[in-house]
């Protein structure tokens, strides 16, 4: 089976290719991280979201494809600005350490 990393790295892509609006994409990861239980935790920042003022992250089970659980949240450009000024991104989320994944220019 290939590494959480791997697998979130190709979701990443994938998501990339399927949502024209996606700006960026933040990875979160914690201490937990090699337990197969922790899920791949990704922001999605999409100019093309409907801008909701609250931070919601949808969890999906494990798949063939995904064999880890998820929790993907998507927020608009301007309602992750204001998340980060404000602090209020929850616990657990920490994106000082998350990697930023772009779309690629192909």
């Amino acid at each position: 089976m290939p590494d959480k990393d791997t697998i979130a790295a190709d979701l990443i892509n994938w998501h990339f290719k399927v949502e024209p609006g996606l700006v960026t994409v933040y990875r979160v990861t914690n201490e937990n991280e090699a337990d197969p239980k922790e899920p791949i935790k990704l922001i999605e920042v999409n100019a093309q979201t409907v801008a909701t003022g609250s931070f919601e992250a949808y969890g999906f089970a494990p798949t063939r494809d995904v064999p880890f659980p998820t929790l993907i949240a998507e927020v608009t450009p301007d309602e992750f600005a204001e998340l980060r000024r404000s602090g209020k991104i929850p616990r657990g989320w920490d994106i000082a350490g998350a990697k930023q994944y772009f779309p690629s220019a192909a």
